[in-house]
């Protein structure tokens, strides 16, 4: 009765990710793509050049401090000096604020430059009555300087989408080229060892000699399929590595161990999930069930699809829960499906009907 059921709680345990030392994970591979990529170095530029017109913009409402001084003498005699310096400061609504100060003496001074010995002190405030009160240039230029800087980041975001949607389509190639050619290897040693089998039972009168000759051709067959899967994933693996460069520039090619990753069922963990269920229901008699389901379709399905779930601690609970309470329990699990590109074309509710006596 456990042997009947144990497939039905197997598909409903986490798949977990398998990595090797030369296992190259998506994350991985467009983080490299993204950090030295000569369209992504640009992209960086697109953002620099907006927030530099933007500090441009920024320097009409810098403090200025300006001095002017004149001064004339001729045969030893002062005939005028001249001071003038102003600190202005502009605002945000377009008005300035200003502080000045002069000084003047000398034998020959205009009198209408006549000032207190001290010199004189004055401060005040600038402001348009109808021309620029409401828009001005620097208040125009600082606006232009900030669409330039959000269109700056705009464009450096765009650039960088499409960097790495065509980066990742290479990435997926390169993945889908690799699981091609892994199973064309495994059919070959497959076939040759049939065709072994197949000359060992001929040779002991278990199949007719002819049957020999039908496995040859099919170790060739998967011969065949196999160089030309290699060939595809030596050409989805220069490809991807068209998007890999240096940081001096140079281009760089993705190492022939190199493997992206793969998608493996955590064995231990199953077994360790299964070895404990086993151990409670010894003796016990279970019936398990699906009531009902909600589904979702998102895409249509075009390649082989995985049912993944990680709500296991779900079903041992209502297991537990069944058994203390001697009662059947129902529990809701959430599964989705996945294709071959990790793309999630359908979500389930799935509604576990469990009794354990």
């Amino acid at each position: 009765m456990i042997a009947r059921y144990a497939y039905l709680i197997v598909a409903i345990v986490s798949l977990h990710f398998s990595f090797g030392q030369t296992v190259v994970t998506e994350e991985e591979f467009i983080a490299a793509v993204i950090q030295y990529h000569p369209i992504a170095l640009q992209a960086d530029l697109r953002e620099a050049i907006g927030n530099a017109k933007l500090l441009k913009a920024k320097g009409w409402f810098d403090p200025k401090l300006t001095t002017d001084f004149n001064q004339k003498s001729f045969d030893d005699k002062n005939y005028f000096q001249m001071l003038d310096g102003s600190l202005k400061v502009p605002t945000w609504i377009g008005a300035d604020l200003k502080l000045g100060y002069s000084w003047n003496n000398g034998v020959f001074l205009n009198p209408e430059n006549n000032l207190p010995s001290n010199g004189l002190l004055s401060a005040g405030i600038e402001l348009p009555v109808l021309r620029g009160l409401i828009m001005d240039k620097r208040r125009a230029d600082l606006q232009q300087g900030k669409n330039y800087a959000q269109m700056g980041q705009l464009e450096r975001q765009q650039l960088l989408n499409e960097l790495v949607f065509e980066a990742s389509q290479a990435y997926w190639q390169w993945f889908e080229a690799n699981r091609n050619f892994t199973i064309s290897a495994e059919g070959v040693i497959l076939a040759e060892a049939t065709l072994e089998f197949t000359r060992v039972s001929s040779r002991l009168g278990d199949k007719p000699y002819i049957d020999t000759l039908e496995a040859l051709i099919q170790v060739q067959n998967r011969q065949v399929d196999k160089a030309l899967d290699s060939l595809e994933l030596i050409n989805s693996r220069l490809w991807a590595s068209s998007f890999l460069w240096l940081d001096d520039l140079t281009p760089a090619l993705i190492a022939e161990d190199a493997v992206p990753m793969s998608f493996e069922r955590n064995d231990k963990a199953i077994q360790e999930f299964l070895d404990e269920m086993a151990a409670k229901l010894i003796g016990r008699e279970i019936s398990f069930a699906f009531k009902g389901m909600n589904a979702e379709f998102i895409k249509r399905a075009e390649s082989d699809i995985i049912f993944e779930s990680n709500q296991g601690d779900l079903v041992k609970a209502a297991i537990d829960k069944s058994i203390s309470e001697k009662s059947r329990v129902n529990e809701t699990i959430e599964v989705v499906a996945k294709n071959d590109a990790c793309e999630v074309v359908a979500k389930f509710d799935m509604i576990v009907s469990v009794r354990v006596s």
